[in-house]
């Protein structure tokens, strides 16, 4: 369903929660992530775009779908950002919609053993919020060079960022990720992803 995003980052915002909101934008591999600590946004990227310069750039993106994965953060130096609700304002006033899933967002993804469980076939989309997830992994193994890895992995797969990937080249996407990845973790990574 299509959401407001400052309704949206009011919501993460007033729930006290820490974790990364990744919206995908429309012809841009690079994602849009708003960072929460506490509920407090600490951090704002889109591509090698920073903070300020992120929201100030916002009113000239097309948003797509959204995700907020729970939990997750990144430990950067603290940033001079206006408080949230300057930055619920600025969202508010861009007028940005984004595909916005509640079930999903509130920490009720399918994943794990229920995911394994659920019978889908190979011609279904890969949820947005595994895609995240996979990303996220990648950060958390890879550091700075995980974004070109993903790139070059989804170029050899001829797959287009941000645009519905069919299980079957998930799983071809994620057997190329892991072929940039150090021996240790490779067989991790494809264990969560296959």
């Amino acid at each position: 369903m299509q959401k407001p995003l400052a309704d949206v980052i009011a919501e993460i915002s007033r729930s006290g929660n820490t974790g990364i909101l990744t919206i995908g934008v429309k012809n841009d591999p690079s994602l849009f992530k708003i960072f929460f600590r506490a509920g407090a946004i600490y951090h704002i990227t889109h591509g090698t775009c920073r903070d300020m310069d992120c929201l100030i750039k916002l009113s000239g993106l097309e948003l797509e779908a959204g995700f907020f994965m729970s939990g997750a953060r990144v430990e950067i130096a603290s940033q001079m950002l206006p408080h949230n609700d300057e930055i619920i304002a600025k969202a508010r006033l861009s007028g940005k919609m984004i595909l916005w899933d509640e079930r999903t967002s509130a920490g009720t993804d399918i994943s794990g053993e229920a995911a394994s469980k659920k019978r889908v076939s190979q011609e279904t989309p890969v949820e947005v919020s595994t895609l995240m997830r996979m990303e996220e992994e990648l950060l958390n193994i890879a550091g700075p060079v995980a974004q070109m890895v993903l790139d070059g992995a989804y170029g050899k797969c001829n797959l287009k960022k941000g645009a519905p990937i069919k299980r079957s080249d998930f799983k071809r996407l994620v057997e190329t990720v892991s072929e940039g990845l150090p021996e240790e973790q490779k067989k991790t990574f494809v264990a969560k992803f296959a």
